[in-house]
């Protein structure tokens, strides 16, 4: 693969992630970030003083309005019980158990309080 394909490919792949229509030259070779400003310009077909107001619109109408779609806040609840999705929170809690079962009561409150935090 070619380093116009890779950059080409990582282009198309930010946009599928991010879910973003960006109209641009179907030679772009660079990603947008390291264009330079008049090269950015001239692919969006605009200037420097923006979008004229019937262009704005068009896109508007084309592409949808520039904000982002609010995320459904998460429980607290799901959100602690997620923690404990984690292999190394389960071996701490087992350690801090197995200390307490050997009578090592200051390693397994200090392991159990590690776990807490």
């Amino acid at each position: 693969m070619n380093s116009q394909t890779t950059v080409q490919s990582r282009q198309d792949e930010a946009e599928s992630a991010s879910g973003s229509v960006v109209p641009r030259d179907a030679n772009a070779s660079a990603l947008w970030h390291s264009l330079p400003v008049e090269k950015v310009l001239e692919q969006m077909h605009v200037t420097v003083e923006g979008l004229a107001t019937e262009e704005a619109k068009q896109r508007l109408q084309q592409y949808g309005p520039n904000a982002l779609r609010a995320a459904e806040p998460i429980h607290p609840l799901v959100i602690l019980l997620g923690q404990f999705n984690s292999l190394v929170i389960w071996l701490l809690i087992g350690a801090g158990v197995v200390s307490g079962l050997l009578g090592e009561w200051i390693d397994s409150i200090a392991i159990l309080t590690i776990v807490v935090l």
